[in-house]
């Protein structure tokens, strides 16, 4: 911290601030109005007119601080009076080395703008400032800078004008002493008669020079008598107090104008009584006259000076209404104390003078917005001369010639620029229809300029506040200033016209009082809304939060809100905050965290193990139960590792696999590997995986790593169950299935025919029981993908044919016809040609034995989008249905009774089912129950030629 040196001159400006007598002085109005007007004008928290001391600053007066004094070696002001010429400005004090440790700086008042007018006396001692503080950085134009000039003036003024009240209070003391020397006193003394003319029987001769007449000529009234020099308006009312003192036997002192013999007034002071002989007859009056023109002047400038400043306070602070209706108040009270007819504030718009407010007298022709080219207008002379003009007389002016003058005639006029945000809006102009004879004095001129800077401060925040409701009014939601007084009393000082949406009410509605706000707010969410209002005003925290307001039609809505609290004076708080209507967005939130919560739930109880890797590093996220129960690992274990640490050594050739899969399809799999456990074990599983991005866009990898160790031993126990199947069972049916045959071919000579009647059963049977453990078989060994696949191009033609030449015999057997419809084209299908054509047998066989006698089964083709289909359509009952949904399962029959009519192991459908499958083909049916079925196969369309 940089303390302020001290003058050179200090002894010296100590001596004068001590003769000033304001140091520990009661406050005063004159400066309290000064400082007031300072604080509005340039919207500042802190005004003080501040006098330096010896050891201390103290405040005359002050606006916005209660502190009467600080020490002088941390005063801003003790550097400002160094330079008292020149304003002292700091203007980001936070980050000015010379101030930034300061303890005004770093706590109460928190100074972060500063700047200061020395106040200097009439011989130019500097003896304080008038100085503006501001807790927030900030710059001042070159026209606030004048401004403070000028305020800086009217301080001083008033400092010197209390010189001017201490030479009258010497005046009063010579006159009490005036009876007893009174011969002695330069002055005028005289002896006039008690009667209407004021005759003067005798008056000194520095009587001429007082008004201009010798004392030969008012003398006797020759040919001048005194009365006819007061004003008639004064005489009177003198004349009355002179006979009432006369009365009363009382002397008398009184202040009155005269007319000199050039015109001008002089303002004499009268002190005289009357004088009466031995018998108490009234004789004559004799009197002293002393000059008091220049008091009188001083004390009526003075006067006028403070009715200026009172109005400004006025125009200021207490003119309601709009900011048009304030204006034209403010207009009509100026016209007032200028004594001026008529007032306009014009707007410039290139050449076009726009007349925006005015105030005139009854009958006048301005109107609102009327417009008048801008060099017809005496606004072109006030904005060439670039300040403040003033003329009392236009027609003995440069300017009688200007075309305004010759179109309205008016002869007295004073305007100013008048700038809003640093540029020129129009002017302001006062203007009457007659000379102004007493010219515009410095008053005139400096209230005209103030009110101007009033003006310009006002449209200033006008077109401020204009912008700003147009911003507010695009902002999605309400913003708002809530208060609670230290009562509890709570209410909206502001709103947005959006509290319509969000609450229902108007933002007049709540100005006063927010109870109705608070009743809009679900019973459920009040308590919580008010506690968190309660926790924000005790610590002064910010305020943020979701709940719910009925809206019109008495349904809860979502809104958010968040405000800053400010505590304030008088002990209440103030929030400065918005609400927003987030019900939609809300609605989505919990029903992402109810989904959320539910894919968790499965997640978490999911029978497969579920991962979550970083695409990039490999990095385990996240795992579920089902993970961690086979592998032995903590979650903590297995997040901490990377997926590679559980894939064993043999097994790493996978990862190339997996990585060229995913690169090329976003997905991998399923893939058969193993997973090492936490004891070095494995065990095997079956893994697959998608590519993802989160809300942050990073890569990531979902994985399903399912625990095959039971269905590695279930397949193991099927191809256990084939290999028993086809040695145990097989062989010794087929030895069985041989002998029977031969019987019932007549191996044995002369047999009975009910021997032979059981033989053909038992053989019979034998092929049914073996054609069922080769269904059984061909299942298994599906199932266990035991069967291999000779995938080659096949023509469709030719297939078809070969299954009428193989069923064709089956078919006139049972009564029915085997037809074929060749294809229009040539189709080609991709397929084992031996497993295709067991597929069409289990179609044909079933429809042959389903078709009734002299019936038709027909074999045909067709393309179906990318595929072919193979159909065989027969002449049946149809599909009942019943029985459609679990045609395809195993050991599924329509008529699963013990007497059923058609034989069969169920198991064909499936069987076909399965081989489509494994060949990428498909298998299906339409039916209608009574009229026939038509089962269809569907293959790829192959794009090579047929195979050979």
């Amino acid at each position: 911290m940089q303390p302020p040196q001290y003058p050179e001159n200090e002894d010296a400006r100590l001596k004068a601030l001590t003769h000033c007598a304001l140091l520990d002085s009661a406050p005063e109005e004159r400066f309290d109005r000064i400082t007031a007007m300072a604080k509005a004008v340039f919207d500042v928290p802190i005004v003080l007119i501040s006098l330096v001391d010896k050891d201390r600053q103290w405040f005359k007066s002050r606006q916005g601080l209660t502190a009467t004094e600080t020490p002088r070696d941390i005063s801003f002001c003790g550097h400002a009076i160094l330079t008292p010429d020149q304003l002292f400005i700091v203007s980001n004090a936070p980050l000015d080395p010379r101030f930034s440790d300061n303890p005004l700086v770093r706590s109460a008042p928190q100074i972060g703008f500063y700047a200061g007018a020395p106040i200097k006396d009439a011989q130019g001692f500097a003896l304080g400032t008038l100085c503006l503080i501001d807790n927030r950085p900030r710059q001042l134009s070159d026209s606030q800078q004048q401004l403070l000039w000028d305020f800086a003036a009217l301080v001083e003024r008033e400092i010197q004008y209390q010189d001017t009240q201490s030479l009258n209070q010497q005046l009063q003391q010579s006159t009490e002493q005036y009876a007893s020397l009174v011969r002695n006193i330069p002055g005028v003394t005289y002896r006039r008669r008690n009667d209407k003319n004021w005759t003067m029987l005798y008056i000194s001769e520095q009587i001429q020079a007082l008004c201009g007449y010798s004392a030969d000529q008012l003398i006797h009234a020759q040919p001048v008598n005194f009365a006819a020099l007061i004003p008639h308006d004064y005489l009177s009312a003198l004349t009355g107090q002179v006979q009432q003192a006369v009365a009363s036997g009382q002397s008398w002192q009184l202040e009155y104008p005269v007319v000199t013999q050039s015109g001008q007034y002089r303002w004499l002071e009268d002190r005289a009584r009357a004088v009466t002989d031995d018998s108490g007859e009234e004789v004559y009056i004799e009197g002293f006259l002393l000059d008091i023109t220049r008091e009188r002047q001083a004390r009526d400038k003075l006067e006028r000076h403070n009715q200026a400043l009172k109005l400004l306070n006025r125009i200021s602070f207490e003119l309601r209404g709009s900011v048009s209706e304030v204006i034209e108040q403010a207009l009509k009270l100026g016209c007032e104390f200028l004594q001026m007819d008529m007032a306009i504030v014009s707007e410039v718009l290139q050449n076009t003078y726009v007349v925006r407010w005015y105030y005139q007298p009854p009958g006048g022709g301005l109107e609102h917005g009327q417009h008048f080219d801008l060099l017809q207008t005496y606004c072109d002379i006030t904005l060439k001369n670039r300040s403040l003009l003033a003329i009392s007389h236009m027609g003995e002016s440069q300017y009688c010639q200007h075309p305004c003058y010759q179109a309205f005639g008016l002869e007295s006029y004073i305007a100013q620029p008048l700038n809003v945000d640093g540029k020129i809006f129009g002017t302001l102009n006062f203007s009457a229809a007659t000379p102004r004879p007493q010219g515009f004095d410095e008053i005139d001129k400096l209230f005209v300029a103030l009110l101007e800077r009033w003006l310009g401060a006002k449209l200033e925040r006008h077109q401020q506040r204009k912008m700003l409701n147009n911003l507010v009014e695009q902002v999605p939601g309400m913003i708002y200033q809530f208060r609670q007084w230290p009562d509890g009393h709570i209410a909206f000082p502001y709103t947005s016209s959006a509290i319509k949406d969000i609450y229902g009410v108007s933002a007049e509605a709540v100005k006063a009082d927010a109870a109705r706000v608070f009743e809009r707010i679900f019973d459920e969410d009040l308590p919580r809304v008010s506690q968190s209002i309660e926790d924000s005003r005790a610590q002064l925290s910010v305020w943020n939060e979701q709940y719910r307001v009925l809206n019109q039609q008495g349904q809860p809505e979502w809104v958010e809100g968040r405000a800053r609290p400010q505590r304030l004076e008088d002990g209440s708080t103030i929030w400065f905050g918005y609400i927003a209507n987030i019900h939609q967005s809300k609605l989505i939130e919990l029903s992402l965290e109810s989904s959320e919560q539910r894919l968790r739930s499965l997640f978490e109880l999911s029978p497969i193990g579920i991962l979550l890797a970083d695409y990039q590093t490999g990095q385990l996220l996240d795992c579920n139960a089902a993970l961690l129960r086979p592998s032995g690992y903590s979650r903590q274990q297995l997040l901490s590792m990377n997926i590679m640490d559980l894939v064993p050594q043999s097994h790493i050739h996978l990862r190339s696999k997996i990585l060229e899969q995913i690169s090329s399809q976003d997905r991998f799999g399923p893939l058969e590997a193993k997973l090492r456990c936490h004891n070095t074990d494995s065990y095997p599983i079956r893994l697959q995986g998608v590519k993802i991005a989160d809300q942050d866009q990073r890569t990531l990898v979902w994985c399903l790593i399912e625990d095959i160790t039971e269905h590695k031993r279930v397949e193991r126990m099927q191809k256990e169950f084939i290999a028993m199947v086809s040695h145990e069972l097989r062989t010794p049916l087929t030895s069985i299935k041989g002998v029977l045959s031969l019987l019932a071919g007549g191996a044995i000579a002369d047999m009975p025919e009910k021997a032979k009647s059981l033989l053909s059963t038992a053989y019979k049977n034998s092929q049914q029981l073996n054609d069922l453990i080769n269904d059984i078989l061909d299942l298994e060994k599906l199932s266990a993908d035991a069967i291999t696949f000779n995938m080659q191009a096949l023509s469709v033609s030719a297939v078809l044919e070969e299954a009428k030449e193989l069923y064709q015999h089956y078919g006139l057997k049972q009564g029915v016809t085997v037809s074929l419809i060749h294809p229009q084209e040539d189709y080609v299908v991709y397929a084992d040609k031996k497993y295709l054509l067991q597929a069409l047998a289990n179609l044909l066989s079933n429809a042959i034995k389903f078709s009734p006698e002299q019936g038709v089964v027909t074999l045909s083709a067709r393309r179906h989008q990318q595929h072919i289909r193979l159909q065989v359509e027969d002449q049946g009952e149809g599909i009942p249905d019943t029985f459609r949904e679990r045609i395809f399962k195993r050991f599924a029959q329509a008529d699963s009774s013990d007497n059923r009519k058609k034989g069969g192991t169920g198991l064909g459908l499936a069987i076909t089912a399965e081989l489509m499958v494994k060949m990428g083909g498909d298998v299906g049916f339409e039916s209608e129950f009574g009229q026939g079925a038509t089962f269809w196969l569907t293959l790829p369309a192959a794009t090579d030629g047929v195979s050979d």
